[in-house]
């Protein structure tokens, strides 16, 4: 059958051509919608997959940042030995210098202070009210936002004590201070900080028959 139309001929020369390939041209038509689905559906899932891998990956790694503050006695050993030719007890001139940087450089918000004190601790520097001769004892202070660990080594006392700390604002005259508490029945001297740094923190109670404590920053 010839068909004629504006000068344009079209021939056919077998009515079923035009059926088989009309089918043919729906397959491959369907084929395409089908991948085309697939890749929609699946291109996501590589994109969640890592960042579910991603995100196990931070948690691990965060787990085990704060691993590094649960065993204080990690990279840290000291033996307590009492000496009576030395003279600990008595604040040295480098123990003095540091605590007076420390006075004028000190943290003077609440805030600030808490950040600063998560970490590690070493006991650098010590003096006594009554006695020179006493050695320094050992000490490492453990702080994470929930509780602080004191491993202390005197020559009467080997302890490690765990137990939630705050910081506590006080007036002394006319100056705002503040003090780091522990929360509990416990009071223990040897962390009773009133000042506080970026590097160091020390309490120092001589003055009135006390002690000095002098911690600083070690991790």
């Amino acid at each position: 059958m010839n068909y004629s139309k504006r000068n344009v001929k079209f021939e056919i020369t077998n009515p079923l051509d035009c059926v088989r390939a009309s089918s043919k041209s729906k397959s491959l038509d369907n084929q395409k919608i089908r991948d085309f689905n697939l890749k929609v559906y699946w291109y996501p899932f590589p994109n969640i997959l890592s960042c579910c891998i991603l995100v196990i990956f931070l948690i691990v790694v965060g787990a085990c940042g704060d691993g590094e503050y649960l065993n204080p006695r990690a990279d840290y050993d000291c033996t307590f030995v009492q000496n009576d030719r030395t003279m600990d007890g008595l604040i040295d001139d480098t123990e003095q210098a540091i605590m007076r940087s420390c006075t004028r450089n000190a943290l003077t918000s609440k805030m600030a202070i808490e950040q600063n004190l998560i970490g590690e601790w070493e006991l650098v520097g010590f003096g006594h009210g009554w006695v020179a001769r006493t050695s320094k004892p050992c000490g490492y202070l453990t702080v994470t936002k929930s509780d602080l660990t004191l491993e202390l080594k005197t020559n009467d006392t080997d302890t490690i004590i765990t137990q939630a700390w705050k910081i506590e604002g006080t007036i002394w005259g006319d100056k705002k201070q503040f003090r780091l508490n522990l929360l509990g029945d416990n009071y223990v001297h040897e962390i009773a900080m009133t000042q506080f740094c970026d590097e160091y923190m020390f309490s120092n109670f001589t003055p009135s028959d006390g002690n000095m404590y002098l911690y600083q920053k070690v991790r």
